[in-house]
């Protein structure tokens, strides 16, 4: 009878030691779970700021020297692409006949 109740005993502190096995893993799960919810939502505050900052510097087309200039060398015939940067050319003989600074 004394050998059976060891026996018992035994397996009862094997299937404990087991559980106290899981229990660790499912909480090491549960805090890895927990560190990536934070880091997806710091990641996606990170995104919001980029797309926010990136629509505060976006200039206005056509208000710099380079629209102003594009503008004068239509009128004057001078064939220029409608976007993008102009040869320096095209820059030079706008600021001589403007006055605009460099």
């Amino acid at each position: 009878m004394t050998v059976t109740i060891r026996r018992a005993a035994m397996r009862a502190n094997d299937d404990l030691a087991k559980l106290n096995r899981l229990l660790a893993d499912w909480d090491a799960q549960e805090m890895a779970r927990e560190r990536i919810a934070e880091l997806e939502a710091a990641l996606a505050e990170a995104k919001a700021e980029l797309r926010v900052g990136k629509k505060a510097v976006a200039k206005k087309p056509g208000t710099g020297a380079t629209a102003q200039a594009r503008v004068w060398a239509r009128e004057q015939g001078i064939d220029v692409p409608p976007k993008g940067l102009l040869r320096a050319d095209v820059m030079e003989a706008w600021r001589q006949a403007t006055g605009a600074a460099a």
